[in-house]
This record gives structure tokens, C-alpha cells and sequence, in this order.
């Protein structure tokens, strides 16, 4: 009868293990396309057990509050069309300037000189009980660093503006972010984020 003060099974393990990966992901600035199939697995394995185990410290009903002034960085990603889509030295970053703008960037080490492609964008937070935390990215402009030039307008990444994209947020505590969803085909995918500090 002694065991049954035992607490819950939080996924502590797998959410340290997680930790560590992305702080040396960072610090190694490793791009989510140079993980091998290997540490992909071993990370996918990690966030479905703390999908399953561990409560958001953050309730997602309010997440709105949580954002402003935040900038995050995808870590990981299984899902074939951000895998597959991007640059293979592209890294995706999310600047929440306030409580509504949001710029949507894409850094770039080695695509055809350019260095950084922004899409402004405006943002806004489900906090009814029917999709709580499920954000909705509406851009507005891009603009790019190309070539030693700032802020050109790019046609091609035109085809953007007027599109909406989503975070279907599953888990969030204010370092960690893990969206989960569906792809095209029905087949269940996450992003993983993690909290950028500014640089002093």
C-alpha cells in the first residue's frame, strides 16, 4: 500500500533529455536537417512521452500572455513538409514582437547569398476551450537581407503574403514549445521550439 504515494510518471527523464539536445543543438548550431535518422528518433521518442506524461506549466488556454517580447527557434521537426521544403541550411525563428506582430524568419548560412528572409506577420491566440494555444500567422510582407542589400522586396516569396499558417500548440512551458498536428496525408507530426535569449 506504501507504493501508492508514488508520484506520477512526469516524463522528468525524457524532459531533461530533450533539454540537453537542444541546448547542444544550439551551441553547436546544428541546423533540424543535420539530425541523422538516429538522434531523430531518439528525439521524436522523447517528445511523445512528454506529449503523453508531463502537463503544460503553462495552461495553453494562455498562451497569449505568454508570448510577447519571446523569440523561438525550431529545434526539430518531423514533418516531411518543413523537412523537405526548407533549405537544408535554413532555420526557422519566430520574433513575437507584442501582443498581435509577429516576424516569421527564415536565416540562411549557404542559399545563394542570401542571408535572412522576414515575414512580417500578424498573430493571434485561440483561448476558448475549442483549440486552446492554437496560434493563426497571417503575413502581411516580406522582406529579405540578399547581397549586401536590406529589406528588398522578393516576388518570389511574395506568393506568401495574404497566407495563413498555424502552431497547433500541444505543450508549452516558456523554454519549450511542441506543436503537434497532421500533414496532408493524415500522418501525425511534431515541431519542437525552443526559447532564444538575447544575445548580451
Amino acid at each position: 500500500a506504501k507504493r501508492s504515494s508514488k508520484p506520477p510518471n512526469t516524463a522528468d527523464f525524457e524532459y531533461q533529455e530533450l533539454n540537453a539536445n537542444i541546448k547542444a543543438m544550439i551551441q553547436q548550431d546544428i541546423k533540424p536537417s543535420q539530425l541523422g535518422s538516429e538522434k531523430r528518433d531518439e528525439l521524436e521518442g522523447y517528445v511523445k512521452r512528454v506529449l503523453n506524461r508531463r502537463e503544460s506549466t503553462i495552461p495553453l488556454y494562455k498562451l497569449q500572455d505568454s508570448l510577447p517580447g519571446t523569440k523561438w527557434r525550431l529545434m526539430f521537426s518531423t514533418e516531411a513538409l518543413t523537412s523537405e521544403s526548407l533549405p537544408k541550411d535554413a532555420i526557422v525563428k519566430l520574433n513575437f514582437i507584442d501582443d498581435r506582430a509577429v516576424d516569421y524568419c527564415l536565416e540562411f548560412t549557404k542559399t545563394l547569398g542570401l542571408k535572412r528572409l522576414v515575414a512580417k506577420s500578424s498573430y493571434t491566440v485561440d483561448s476558448s476551450p475549442v483549440n486552446p494555444g492554437l496560434v493563426k500567422i497571417d503575413y502581411e510582407a516580406i522582406t529579405t537581407d540578399v547581397f549586401g542589400f536590406t529589406n528588398v522586396g522578393v516576388g518570389l516569396f511574395g506568393l506568401m503574403k495574404g497566407r495563413s499558417s498555424y502552431i497547433s500548440t500541444a505543450y508549452f512551458d516558456g523554454n519549450v514549445w511542441i506543436e503537434k498536428g497532421l500533414d496532408m496525408n493524415g500522418m501525425e507530426y511534431y515541431n519542437v521550439y525552443a526559447i532564444e535569449e538575447d544575445e548580451e
